[in-house]
């Protein structure tokens, strides 16, 4: 009796941890890569102000150099990078951080509230 119990028991475990492994979400590495780093077209909906940030090396020493105020209604692309809340981009000025050889790139340091994503 103890016997049957037991293996009735591991049959129930290992059936819940079958389970588990079947129906649990399969998510690759490369999908969230491709959706999180992808560069984002918004549009500003509270003025808010970005900063030039010259690259230097070690990039400890990256300091800023400019800033500027996005004004509301305004559209630009915004990329998440490891260093920074969020990359700014737009057409006409200055993008080199993923460059090899970039000096300048304006980043944005307020991490939300300040835009709506367009597509």
């Amino acid at each position: 009796m103890k016997r049957k119990s037991l293996l009735m028991s591991f049959l129930v475990i290992f059936g819940v941890l079958l389970s588990l492994n079947v129906f649990g979400r399969n998510v690759q590495a490369k999908y969230w890569k491709e959706y999180y780093f992808k560069p984002r077209e918004v549009r500003v909906i509270k003025p808010v102000k970005i900063y030039k940030m010259k690259i230097a090396y070690p990039l400890y020493k990256t300091h800023a150099v400019a800033s500027k105020i996005l004004r509301k209604g305004q559209k630009v692309h915004i990329r998440d990078v490891a260093s920074y809340e969020w990359l700014v981009t737009h057409k006409g000025w200055a993008n080199g951080y993923f460059k090899a050889h970039g000096k300048y790139f304006w980043q944005c340091p307020k991490a939300k509230g300040w835009y709506k994503l367009v597509r």
